[in-house]
């Protein structure tokens, strides 16, 4: 039998949204075992009374006949989630970064159910081991899967997995690329006086006119503006 020292909390008028919960988070709850809180006499607590679940590692609240989660649904996320988190600072026993590491399947089985051996790569030859994704630097997209029309991904079908195989499915890669097309130069020659070597290389032309190809400018890729958080995946429930 569970015995409290004071009145369990509780809230009135409960609004069950992120902001009720962070308001939670810093009142001093109960922390118990699902077996103390089923253990609380009936008498003590009312519609509204919250506690701290240890097993499931969020905040309950009594509805007059059972306990719910009240903890935000990013918690309850499944094992194997993955979400992108704007901190260095990570939990490292319910999450991690997604950088390829090696996992041992006995100490994650909910991972290596979910996941399996799809982000291994050729170095893993440890049957008891399995990797994480390795999202670092990359850009993730969504699998086609069939989608056609002017959203789908025109280069499906040149895609790998990690056994460098062709591959549609979850874990596969796409090199980076560019659209094609072209810059032509269209200059009269009685205009240019510079030297042929600054003209550059000539690809065709007629009488009167140069056609050459421009030098090369921008940077090692092409990309977006960008900034820089971590993707984390759920290890843990």
């Amino acid at each position: 039998m569970v015995f409290l020292d004071e009145t369990i909390t509780k809230l009135d008028n409960l609004d069950l949204n992120t902001d009720s919960v962070s308001k939670l988070k810093t009142l001093m709850l109960h922390r118990l075992t699902k077996q103390q809180i089923n253990e609380i006499p009936v008498y003590l607590i009312q519609p509204g009374a919250v506690v701290y679940s240890l097993e499931d590692k969020a905040i309950v609240v009594f509805n007059g006949v059972n306990w719910d989660n009240l903890t935000p649904s990013v918690v309850s996320m499944p094992v194997g989630s993955v979400m992108m988190y704007a901190h260095d600072n990570i939990d490292s026993e319910h999450w991690k970064v997604c950088d390829g590491s090696e996992l041992a399947k006995a100490d994650y089985p909910q991972l290596w159910t979910a996941i399996g051996a799809i982000w291994n790569t050729a170095n893993v030859v440890n049957p008891d081991l399995f990797c994480l994704p390795d999202l670092r630097g990359m850009f993730v997209r969504g699998v086609n899967a069939g989608r056609t029309g002017n959203y789908a991904d025109p280069d499906f079908e040149r895609r790998f997995n990690l056994a460098n195989a062709e591959s549609q499915t979850v874990g596969s890669y796409q090199a980076h690329d560019l659209l094609s097309h072209a810059h032509t130069v269209h200059m009269k020659e009685e205009k240019f006086d510079q030297t042929e070597e600054q003209k550059g290389i000539a690809v065709e032309g007629t009488d009167g006119e140069i056609i050459f190809n421009t030098d090369a400018k921008g940077g090692a890729e092409t990309r977006p503006n960008n900034v820089y958080m971590h993707y984390i995946i759920k290890v843990k429930p």
